[in-house]
């Protein structure tokens, strides 16, 4: 059997939080999918683009 696993790299200003959701999420026994990994990518790249520099969440963003 092919372990599929891959390791799920982040560099945004939310990034350990990203990698924190993916080890949450696989703790509760789901497979985290390629398709969760972009989407997530893509919210990751999101903050980058506009230049978030704390990772705190405001009404305003």
């Amino acid at each position: 059997m092919i372990d599929t696993e891959k390791e799920y790299i982040f560099n945004g200003p939310f990034a350990s939080y990203c990698t924190m959701y993916v080890d949450y999420k696989k703790g509760l026994g789901y497979k985290f999918q390629v398709s969760s990994y972009y989407r997530l990518r893509q919210i990751d790249n999101f903050f980058k683009t506009y230049e978030l520099k704390n990772p705190i969440l405001t009404k305003k963003w």
